[in-house]
């Protein structure tokens, strides 16, 4: 049976529902039910439609969860799966086909008050291949493992039109100071039909051309097919464009990955000659203390020795007066 301080009406059960369904599907029913049960809650009550949980049991439940999977990064892994056309039903797939990327954003902006209560959400920038989204927490401290799943989330935007994930670059982050995180995000959009159109009207626009000039019948077929003809001839310059970003995005990340290895590997051999020059005093500290150490231990035998001999004075003492 559920608590009543974990019932509170801060975050809908919807948000862990996520982490639920990847749990199960990544790592078993049983772990999933055993986490739930380590947490004090009822499985039940989780996958209730109309309840409510307290931010506290949420962050205490993803804690638990990486706990028990080993995973550090779990949060972000089960938010990549909360923007599955799958999680929304039906209108998963209207955004899929009538909307775009920006309109999925924006509605999730827009209707974040629906599912979180803790927390505003603001749409700060937005352009065609990314934006720049505020998270505030105005009552309450965000959490790390809270906010993998808000990047998480923004990464599987894309997932709604079958594109990659977004990147997802962190520019403040509430854990650390203040009270808001400010989330970039990046896409790579789908490639536009300008050219494809164009090349339509063109061959089109041939076609019918020298159909007027008098050409015969077979003229409006080659019409056709020169508007096809010029269609896909577009649609290729289309994708030649939109590959062209891709890769500049792709050789973007690389180098910032590149940067964060070789700044990874200049930390880690800093740290390394830190532990040497750290080895290297106490092994100088331990032979410094070698010569006091021997000379105490002397000083404690030559100590024992005269209190056994005073004992062996004293008791033959003893046995003279006696006799």
């Amino acid at each position: 049976r559920a608590k009543v301080a974990d019932t509170a009406m801060e975050l809908h059960c919807c948000l862990v529902q996520i982490v639920l369904r990847y749990l199960r599907s990544r790592y078993g029913d049983d772990l999933m039910r055993r986490i739930v049960r380590d947490t004090d809650m009822s499985l039940e009550y989780l996958e209730g439609s109309s309840h409510w949980i307290s931010y506290e049991y949420y962050c205490r439940f993803l804690a638990k969860a990486v706990e028990f999977t080993g995973n550090p990064r779990l949060a972000f892994d089960a938010g990549i799966s909360s923007f599955a056309v799958e999680s929304f039903g039906v209108i998963g797939k209207f955004i899929r086909h009538l909307g775009s990327p920006p309109t999925a954003y924006r509605l999730a902006v827009q209707f974040n008050s629906l599912w979180s209560r803790v927390n505003k959400w603001q749409l700060v920038k937005m352009s065609r291949n990314g934006c720049v989204i505020s998270v505030t927490f105005p009552h309450v401290k965000q959490d790390r493992n809270n906010c993998l799943a808000i990047q998480g989330s923004l990464a599987a935007g894309m997932l709604l039109f079958s594109l990659p994930c977004a990147r997802v670059e962190e520019l403040k982050c509430a854990c650390n100071e203040g009270n808001s995180c400010i989330y970039q995000v990046h896409w790579v959009s789908r490639p536009t039909r300008l050219w494809g159109y164009a090349g339509l009207v063109a061959g089109l626009g041939v076609g019918t051309g020298s159909w007027l000039a008098g050409w015969d019948f077979g003229a409006i077929g080659c019409a056709v097919l020169m508007g096809v003809g010029g269609y896909l001839a577009g649609r290729r310059a289309d994708y030649s464009i939109r590959l062209k970003d891709v890769d500049a995005k792709t050789e973007e990340q690389a180098s910032s990955l590149l940067e964060s290895i070789r700044a990874t590997e200049k930390l880690n051999e800093d740290l390394q000659k830190k532990v040497e020059q750290r080895t290297a005093e106490l092994s100088d500290a331990n032979q410094q203390l070698e010569g006091p150490i021997r000379e105490v231990r002397e000083s404690e035998g030559w100590v024992m020795l005269a209190g056994r001999r005073a004992a062996v004075g004293g008791l033959a003492a003893g046995w003279g007066r006696v006799v």
